[in-house]
Parts: C-alpha cells; structure tokens; sequence
C-alpha cells in the first residue's frame, strides 16, 4: 500500500499526528503557564538585589520591634540619582506609572498594604527624594 506524501505513519503503517510539543499535555502545559504567571520569590528578590547593588533603588526596613506579623517589613524606592537619570532620559515619566498602577486589580489585601505605614529613609544614609515605597 502507497503511503501519502508527509504524514508520520509507525511500523504498521498507520497514520499518526506528531505532537510538536515534547511530552506532557494539556495539564502540564497549564501548569507551565500558571507558574509563569506568578513570579517566583526568589527571582524577584534576585532583581531588587540586582537594582540596588547597581544604585537603581534603596531599600527601607521597619525596626524589629515595630514589626506586624503577616507585613512586609522590607520596602524599596528609587533613589535620587536612578530617578534623575530617569527624568533627563524621558524614561518612565510619572504620568505614566501612576496612570498604570492605578489601573490595577486590587483587592481588598492589597488596598490594606497601601495603608500600611512605611518606614522612614535614614537622612543621613538615604538621599532625600520622597519616591513611593514597594513593599517586598
């Protein structure tokens, strides 16, 4: 028996559809992609590293003793010179950022972490530019 041209037949000369993906399936494929969709701790906190050995942001810690259980107690902000550098650049203009985070989701958590007191940059250690706090 002639075979079509293309097509992927076994031994037996059966047709078969070639998967272009290797192994898995539609479960797994989801899993890659939640996972994707949830950044990792440790990656994140691996680029805050990153920003703030190179100057980009500072990070603020709140005391011990001033701690809530279940709160960040780690904050970064831009500092001084990463925001100039940012505004002679024309990149990321505050207009811009605003507007964007402005249109997130937030849920009633994340409306509560907003609230949240931040702490205050050592003046001495710190530069003095009153960026907004992110929480780690």
């Amino acid at each position: 028996m002639a075979r079509p041209a293309g097509g992927h037949y076994d031994e037996q000369g059966q047709r078969y559809r070639r998967s272009r993906r290797p192994s898995g399936g539609c479960a797994e494929r989801r899993r890659t992609l939640e996972d994707q969709s949830q950044p990792r701790e440790g990656y994140i906190r691996g680029h805050l590293s990153v920003l703030k050995e190179v100057g980009v942001v500072e990070e603020l810690t709140i005391p011990p003793g001033e701690r809530t259980r279940g709160y960040p107690y780690k904050f970064y902000r831009l500092t001084r010179r990463a925001r100039d550098l940012f505004d002679e650049n024309g990149l990321f203009p505050e207009t811009a950022w605003k507007r964007q985070y402005d249109r997130l989701a937030k849920d009633a958590e994340m409306r509560e972490l907003e609230q949240m007191p931040r702490p205050e940059p050592d003046r001495d250690a710190s530069d003095d530019r009153g960026e907004e706090l992110a929480a780690d």
